[in-house]
């Protein structure tokens, strides 16, 4: 992980959002699998493909997609 994201600045802006920050343990890169492919999507699926104009609508659009990703989305277990 990058120095930035283990900052005390970072940490701050964080926790003034009330955002909880996971780590996983260097050299372990598989073990934050899971949310590693969910954002894998969230970029290809969401972020790459809308344009925004406003913070505001980052926070409300990403909401929606959160939303629809969680209850309408179909997946596919192999």
């Amino acid at each position: 992980m990058g120095s930035q994201y283990t900052s005390s600045i970072f940490e701050h802006v964080l926790e003034g959002h009330e955002i909880r920050h996971s780590y996983s343990q260097k050299g372990h890169p598989y073990d934050n699998g899971p949310i590693e492919a969910f954002h894998s999507i969230l970029k290809r699926e969401f972020a790459f493909q809308t344009r925004f104009t406003s913070f505001e609508d980052v926070v409300l659009k990403t909401e929606n997609y959160i939303h629809w990703y969680n209850t309408e989305r179909i997946r596919i277990a192999v």
